[in-house]
């Protein structure tokens, strides 16, 4: 499906209005199928662009974002918030020429702590994307992997091998506020003032980490949970469309479950 081959007919459709959909993608590779469950193909991100241009949704920043749900601005009909977790070079290499081109902002939620390690990108590649309507918030610091059971680490206390016991309520408090803060304090340093926002890694959270992110100023919470985002909701649903076999036929599909929602 490519806008260069049609009539654009569903462009001035109306779908919903006081509402935002947020996508989420991860990683885009030419080889898509090595990681399916958490990549597209550039061909595929392109056709997913171009569908969402041709049925007439409107593409609009994560800070548009903000200004909606907390701060009672207006959003247009049909608004999408495109992001992406996990800071993957990918998204210099292939996301961000096409997301230029097409004059789209979007959002990368980082892993801070891994900036600039192998496949990742750079403060300095960030910096030359925010001037281009790209922005960089906080996926954690240093939580993003999961315990021995299978449990997100920013949602549960860890298992203190040395000593043979699980962390404190303490503890485990303690090291969740000290990696949300220094990864907000390295994003001010890098990139400057800008909003506070957190995805979370794995979807994992519960009120011990919505209330540290409070406290430290965060603003809008990111989950992979599915559903649309309206007015005074500071923890925002997106759906996943990011894996290899999501056309852009199967975006517009999902998308449309939502309209009425």
């Amino acid at each position: 499906m490519s806008v260069e081959n049609n009539e654009n007919k569903h462009a001035d459709s109306f779908h919903y209005k006081e509402k935002i959909i947020v996508l989420i993608y991860h990683d885009i590779s030419p080889n898509p199928f090595i990681k399916p469950h958490y990549t597209v193909s550039p061909e595929q991100f392109k056709n997913h662009l171009d569908a969402l241009i041709e049925y007439g949704y409107q593409i609009i920043s994560v800070e548009d974002l903000l200004k909606f749900s907390l701060y009672n601005h207006n959003a247009p009909l049909n608004s999408v918030v495109i992001t992406f977790d996990d800071g993957n070079e990918s998204f210099y290499t292939y996301a961000y020429p096409l997301l230029k081109q097409y004059g789209f902002p979007a959002t990368n939620f980082i892993k801070v702590g891994f900036v600039g390690r192998r496949n990742k990108f750079t403060w300095d590649q960030m910096r030359e994307m925010k001037a281009s309507k790209m922005s960089f918030f906080s996926h954690t610091y240093n939580q993003h992997r999961l315990s021995e059971d299978g449990t997100p680490i920013l949602k549960c206390p860890l298992f203190l091998e040395k000593q043979k016991r699980f962390e404190t309520q303490n503890e485990y408090h303690s090291r969740i506020k000290a990696d949300l803060q220094l990864a907000e304090k390295r994003i001010h340093e890098e990139l400057g003032e800008q909003p506070k926002l957190l995805a979370f890694p794995f979807n994992g959270y519960n009120e011990t980490v919505l209330e540290i992110g409070k406290e430290i100023g965060i603003e809008l919470f990111f989950t992979s949970k599915k559903g649309t985002n309206k007015r005074n909701q500071p923890i925002i649903n997106r759906l996943i469309v990011g894996s290899a076999n999501h056309s852009a036929e199967n975006l517009i599909e999902q998308i449309k479950q939502y309209h009425t929602k």
